[in-house]
């Protein structure tokens, strides 16, 4: 008895996985379906104005936002150079920790965006702050410092979007209140700005004034058609399948 019992209790421990994957995966399409596509594509071209221009791009953000800012940078500095055929200045703030904890030690946490900008952010250079709340003070400190130099301020944000939002020269915002779900969509909108600079940069010569429908803008095109649709198929799960983990 004790056998069945222990594969009745498996067999609906791995449907509860099961439904939790497809509650995320149904999450995961509802908020990219949600994305505005404009405000991807408006921050696209601030990324390919500085990567015609030669300007500095900084980014930062904290936790698992932070590792995103690092992501960021590795593809515009690679990524730029191998398909655009041009290089891009871009740094991220999150991996100097030298510098980072020097702030928060002699100064205070929330100056540890700011501070480095204060020294490097030139007017033009793009300031990219990627947060879920979009209310973290270190952040915002950084974006009031970018904006008194005279640089753009790109929001990448989720939840109702905090005061990064209001702030910022472009945002993109995530209609989500769980942290997952708004770091996954980042990930998903810095490569889809990548791409579509990247393309408006090869494109611009030739289509000046003229709006250019990119690979990035037909994926997230798919992406919110995904989503409206709702097209997560709901597969029956066996019965005791409510078994908790």
């Amino acid at each position: 008895m004790s056998d069945i019992t222990g594969v009745v209790s498996g067999m609906g421990a791995v449907c509860a996985v099961k439904r939790m994957t497809r509650d995320y995966r149904n999450e995961m399409q509802s908020a990219l379906g949600l994305l505005r596509l404009e405000e991807i594509d408006s921050a696209a071209a601030a990324l390919g104005v500085a990567l015609r221009e030669g300007r500095s791009v900084f980014a930062f953000g904290n936790g698992g936002s932070a590792a995103t800012a690092s992501h960021f940078v590795v593809d515009l500095g690679k990524l730029a150079r191998e398909i655009a055929g041009c290089r891009m200045r871009a740094v991220s703030l999150v991996d100097n920790a030298p510098w980072m904890t020097a702030v928060a030690n002699d100064l205070c946490f929330e100056e540890c965006f700011a501070e480095p900008l204060r020294v490097m952010a030139r007017p033009g250079d793009v300031v990219v702050g990627i947060s879920a709340s979009g209310d973290s003070e270190n952040m915002v400190r950084a974006f009031s410092v970018a904006r008194d130099v005279g640089a753009v301020r790109l929001a990448l944000v989720g939840f109702s979007g905090g005061r990064m939002a209001d702030m910022a020269t472009h945002r993109v915002w995530v209609e989500s209140d769980d942290y997952g779900v708004v770091e996954t969509a980042h990930v998903f909108i810095i490569h889809a700005m990548i791409r579509a600079a990247r393309d408006l940069r090869k494109t611009s010569d030739g289509a000046r004034g003229r709006r250019v429908t990119t690979p990035a803008r037909r994926s997230l095109d798919s992406a919110a058609a995904t989503g409206r649709a709702g097209l997560a198929m709901e597969e029956p799960l066996p019965d005791g399948a409510g078994v908790a983990l």
